[in-house]
């Protein structure tokens, strides 16, 4: 699969996952919806490293890696605390719909050019 495929699916199947929980009739389909996405999610971390280890330094990348850490880890706690306000005062439904809408703004990424025309990690490693 080329590299931008692989963002590419895997960007877009947490809004389609996330609107699919919104109407989900039972657990084995909330189940089966997060298997789907927590499925892509290995892949796509490996190939994104991939990207670091092929563009960055060897002197840079103990850096690179924990900016990137970093913002992961601060990120968190806000959407945590955002998803539970969303559920405090509008319920799962509307947390489900919330988390579609931002994952949707944020899978708009994957539809510029540069993203469409990824070359793999190893191309980059041999310039």
């Amino acid at each position: 699969m080329r590299p931008s495929s692989a963002f590419l699916v895997a960007a877009w199947s947490a809004p389609l996952c996330a609107l699919g929980l919104a109407v989900a009739p039972n657990a084995v389909s909330l189940g089966v919806l997060l298997g789907l996405v927590f499925a892509v999610v290995p892949s796509v971390n490996a190939l994104f490293y991939g990207y670091v280890a092929a563009s960055v330094g060897d002197g840079y990348q103990g850096r690179v890696l924990g900016a990137v850490m970093f913002m992961a880890l601060v990120s968190q706690p806000v959407g945590i605390l955002g998803i539970g306000i969303v559920f405090d005062r509008a319920g799962p439904t509307w947390v489900f719909l919330a988390m579609a809408g931002l994952s949707a703004l944020a899978a708009l990424f994957t539809l510029s050019p540069v993203m469409r025309d990824l070359p793999r990690p190893e191309e980059l490693a041999g310039t």
